[in-house]
């Protein structure tokens, strides 16, 4: 017989446990039914729960680990513009000569440092210029030619 622990109505990181599942045929642990600060529902291994290692679920994961990881990876970085023909990256270094350097590398044509911004982060501009959006942090902003 296995022992299980209550722990229904608990909140464990971003998830509200809702109900007991089932034990696991292997591992003998106990699944809930649980919900998500996101919303998501899923059924949650007991243990991982109370230790902490299964905090988030799928959804929010994948928004951590996707743009929104990348803007908090971004805090306190200078947000640079480097113009590519067309095309202009905007992204957040440290050292934005330093990324102009590093690019440079590996791109065959001009590059140019064309601003730095140390007052608005880089999602705010990714959102300003998402009608411009290319690829990746890249921007189309046709030269003006005269």
């Amino acid at each position: 017989m296995s022992y299980k622990i209550d722990i229904k109505g608990k909140i464990y990181g971003k998830w509200t446990v809702n109900y007991f599942s089932h034990n696991a045929k292997k591992s003998g642990n106990a699944y809930w039914n649980c919900t998500c600060s996101c919303g998501n529902i899923r059924l949650v291994d007991g243990v991982k729960l109370r230790e902490g290692s299964s905090s988030k679920c799928h959804s929010c994961s994948g928004k951590d680990n996707g743009r929104i990881g990348i803007y908090r990876q971004s805090e306190g970085k200078t947000v640079y513009f480097i113009r590519c023909g067309d095309y202009v990256k905007i992204g957040a270094s440290s050292n934005p000569q330093r990324r102009l350097k590093d690019m440079e590398t590996n791109n065959p044509q001009e590059l140019k440092l064309i601003a730095t911004d140390n007052e608005k982060n880089e999602e705010y501009y990714h959102e300003e210029f998402k009608h411009r959006h290319h690829r990746g942090e890249w921007y189309h902003f046709p030269s003006v030619h005269i």
